[in-house]
């Protein structure tokens, strides 16, 4: 039986913003005032080509991550999205980082964002969330599985760890977490090997407690 991957992942362009976001409160936050102007006019992608979170350089043969984020999440043309069921997913978004970007102004934190997963492809909402603590405003973009989580084989993230109850092994497991890895969401090979290390490390751990 196949392992299904989790449901969190943080895709290249979250990486770049959440750079980005240290960058702005570095330097006075006049380019954070400058993404806030033009959010009330562009979507996302658009405003992530201006300001170089979103990449236009592919793989040969392969989308850009400009035209993976405008076709399967924003369903530019109607119908191609990965969730083409939900209604007005790019100004969820637009608004949901007017709301973002604010935060990053009035509280002065940088932004720490992930793609949280949630429900099957065909139901749920999309939605960002946003929560401020005293380091960081963390940011939660909600979507329905995508399509591409249904193929396997998963990888491991040393970046983010889940604990849970195994009901297989009866106990409480510890682990990376898992997910599909493709030319949109790729581990470079020293992660990959780190994660390998680290799983077979946590394995052999684990079968010690029984």
């Amino acid at each position: 039986m196949a392992t299904m991957p989790d449901h969190i992942v943080k895709p290249p362009f979250l990486k770049k913003l959440d750079t980005a976001s240290n960058a702005y409160l570095a330097t006075g936050l006049p380019d954070a005032n400058a993404v806030l102007g033009d959010l009330q006019t562009m979507n996302l992608v658009d405003v992530g080509l201006k300001y170089g979170w979103i990449s236009t350089v592919a793989p040969p043969g392969q989308m850009t991550e400009e035209q993976h984020l405008r076709k399967h999440w924003l369903n530019d043309p109607p119908g191609s999205g990965w969730w083409p069921q939900i209604a007005n997913i790019a100004e969820i978004l637009r608004q949901g980082f007017i709301t973002v970007v604010n935060l990053v102004t009035t509280a002065t934190k940088p932004i720490d964002a992930y793609w949280l997963c949630h429900g099957p492809q065909n139901a749920g909402a999309v939605k960002v969330d946003a929560a401020v603590s005293s380091n960081q405003i963390t940011v939660l973009i909600g979507t329905p599985m995508p399509p591409m989580f249904a193929t396997p084989p998963p990888l491991s993230d040393l970046s983010i760890w889940t604990t849970y109850y195994d009901a297989a092994q009866a106990q409480v497991v510890s682990r990376p977490i898992l997910h599909v890895v493709n030319d949109f969401y790729p581990l470079d090979s020293a992660s990959l090997s780190a994660a390998a290390t680290v799983r077979k490390a946590t394995t052999a751990a684990q079968k010690k407690k029984k």
